[in-house]
Parts: structure tokens; sequence; C-alpha cells
């Protein structure tokens, strides 16, 4: 947390408590190791975007590799070829957004619905931030809640529940959330 910008702030999220970015820092939320495009993965969390962004809200940066996800879908960056995963996300507005890999291909959700498939990517050990580019120092006005990285692909059904707020059994890589509710 940024200490001296009061960042992230804390208000009510999804589930429990979010938190919320003021467009001025950003949160280096872990150190994850590497991404191979033949693995299963799964990335699921709640972005509540206060302004049409092409920031990234959540970004996974590493050496010539990163992903994001921006107001206006996924992306994904190796050395300076850009892939897009294009979907527009309602800003004021909690969206829950998901991609699995799986078998070679990446399938992008929004709101437990399958929007956008193409083919997956593989990165690096990465570091994971949340409200912002802090390579960059580029930041967004947003609130994020409930990230999940499964160590495995969850099928169209758990994806839905996750979106309904249902819990979902997996193999739990990383886990993000605000537990604490603003007083």
């Amino acid at each position: 947390m940024d200490k001296e910008k009061n960042e992230p702030s804390i208000i009510e999220g999804m589930i429990g408590g979010a938190y919320k970015f003021s467009g001025t820092s950003a949160l280096k939320v872990g150190e994850l190791k590497g991404i191979n495009k033949s693995n299963e993965l799964t990335f699921s969390a709640w972005i509540n975007f206060e302004e049409n962004s092409l920031i990234p809200a959540i970004i996974g940066i590493a050496d010539n590799h990163s992903f994001g996800i921006t107001a206006e879908g996924l992306y994904v960056k190796v050395n300076d070829e850009v892939k897009k995963y294009s979907f527009n996300i309602k800003h004021k507005k909690w969206t829950h957004i998901a991609f699995i890999i799986k078998e070679g291909k990446l399938i992008a959700y929004v709101n437990g619905i399958k929007l956008a498939v193409g083919d997956a990517f593989s990165m690096p050990a990465y570091d994971l931030y949340l409200g912002g580019n802090i390579q960059t120092n580029e930041y967004v006005k947003c609130s994020i809640d409930e990230v999940f990285i499964y160590n495995d692909y969850l099928k169209d059904h758990q994806i839905k529940k996750l979106h309904n707020k249902e819990k979902v059994l997996g193999k739990i890589l990383f886990y993000c959330s605000c537990d604490i509710l603003p007083n």
C-alpha cells in the first residue's frame, strides 16, 4: 500500500471489501511463476472502471512480456507483438472478467459469458500489479475485488459460478482480496 497517497482505499466490493485506486498509484500484489501456453490456467477478477481507460487495471509484467485488462478488453504483449481480445467493459459498473488457457487457446469471459477465443500466450515468471503500470507510471481510477488465479482451467459453469459470487473449488495458485469492510 502507498501510505503517502493513502492508496488504495477500501470500499464495499462485490464480496466484502475491495481496493479502490484514485489513478495516482498501483499496488504490487505478487510475483508469480510463469505461464506456459500448454499449461492450464484460469484468471478471474471483479473490476469497476471509474472512466473509460486504456491503462490496465490489472497487469502482469515480465521482461519483454505483459498482459493487461483495460476497459476495452484483454491484451497480451510479447516483445513488440500485441494481441488484443476486445470486449468493452462499461465504466462505473462492477464487471466480472475471466480468462482461461487450455490446450493452447485463450478463452475470455465477461460477466460469465464467453466473448473471445484466441491463441494462448506464454510468459516467464512475472509481477502482478493492481491499479496500473508502475514501470510506466500509468495509473487508472478503478476498483478491484476477488482476484483469483487457478492452476487449472475452470469450465463454463464454474466461470458462471464465480460471476454469481459462488465459491469454486480448484487449485488456487494466487488469491487477492480485501476482506476488510469500510467503516
